[in-house]
């Protein structure tokens, strides 16, 4: 969030449906408002999270995905090149003890994302497993960057 803040990007609002957004990074401040419209939990098996979210200005559908590199490098759209480079890079930030996030997402197309919340909403219903659902939607998605974090133990976590 800081890191944000000094690009001059700033989380103005958010609640359980909506997110506002002040950019000032391009020179002139506008605010960018997102509908919050599914959220892909994380958790230790999958290794990543997602969110699917509707700009409301650009009328569109965008899914945001962050998890471990060990899971994240296999559903990126990028080149062998591209996938060695950001491997070395994340193998600096591992070699000094350092946590990797890499983060992704993909513009949906509207019909196909609205085709797929059917199906979705339908095995929430019955209690169906969501994974392969999370995996139509996680894929081919575009590097956005990684962040490395130190990860500290929590108390009462073993060393």
């Amino acid at each position: 969030v800081k890191g944000a803040q000094q690009l001059g990007i700033e989380f103005f609002e958010k609640n359980f449906s909506l997110l506002k957004i002040k950019n000032h990074f391009v020179g002139k401040t506008f605010m960018s408002t997102y509908g919050v419209e599914t959220m892909f939990p994380f958790d230790s098996d999958r290794k990543r999270m997602s969110v699917i979210v509707s700009d409301q200005q650009k009328n569109q559908y965008l899914i945001l995905t962050k998890g471990a590199d060990t899971t994240m490098i296999e559903r990126l759209n990028i080149s062998d090149n591209e996938k060695l480079k950001i491997i070395e890079v994340i193998k600096l930030y591992s070699v000094q003890g350092l946590r990797v996030l890499v983060m992704a997402g993909k513009e949906l197309n509207e019909k196909d994302y609205l085709d797929w919340k059917i199906r979705y909403e339908h095995a929430l219903k019955v209690s169906m497993n969501l994974d392969g659902l999370y995996q139509e939607m996680e894929n081919n998605l575009t590097f956005y960057g990684c962040s490395a974090i130190e990860d500290k133990l929590q108390e009462g976590v073993a060393e």
